[in-house]
């Protein structure tokens, strides 16, 4: 099996600091892609165990307004980690299914640390579509002595799954 995952998060905010405007933000996205093998397969229940990798992007900028010496700056980072990954899929009617998902991985090749646990109900279109909705949470702790990225994220996920 063959797993592919998209994230990306765009927050900002704008403060004075001692009577000067500044605008700060921060993009964040990521891309997984694993590929696993299925170790239960039952009717109403499958368990995968997976291996991949998790591609980052993290771009921050600070903008201030003229005449200021230092009108903006910002810094992007790009890091892969290795993952290790598990998932269970329950069907619970012959239209609906629960997924549970997590990884780990990172292990000091690209961040210290990332993890994430996702789950979705799931309802099925068609025989090859289904649609989702769940929640996820997802962390990750960087640091390569330049630059320190230590974030968790975590909300509610809406997605489409295709199976070919």
């Amino acid at each position: 099996m063959l797993l592919g995952d998209l994230t990306y998060a765009s927050l900002s905010d704008s403060e004075n600091l001692s009577g000067i405007p500044v605008k700060g933000s921060v993009r964040q996205s990521s891309f997984t892609a694993a590929a696993g093998y299925q170790v239960v397969n039952e009717p109403d229940l499958s368990i995968d165990a997976l291996f991949g990798a998790r591609f980052w992007q993290v771009r921050a900028s600070v903008n201030t307004p003229a005449p200021l010496p230092i009108q903006s700056a910002s810094k992007t980072e790009s890091w892969t980690d290795p993952i290790l990954a598990a998932r269970m899929n329950a069907r619970i009617s012959p239209e609906w299914s629960f997924i549970l998902y997590g990884d780990i991985g990172g292990f000091g090749v690209g961040s210290e640390k990332t993890w994430q646990w996702v789950g979705t109900m799931n309802y099925q279109l068609r025989d090859d579509l289904y649609l989702s909705g769940g929640y996820r949470q997802m962390k990750v702790d960087f640091d390569d002595g330049r630059t320190r990225v230590d974030v968790e994220m975590s909300g509610p996920i809406i997605g489409m799954t295709l199976r070919f």
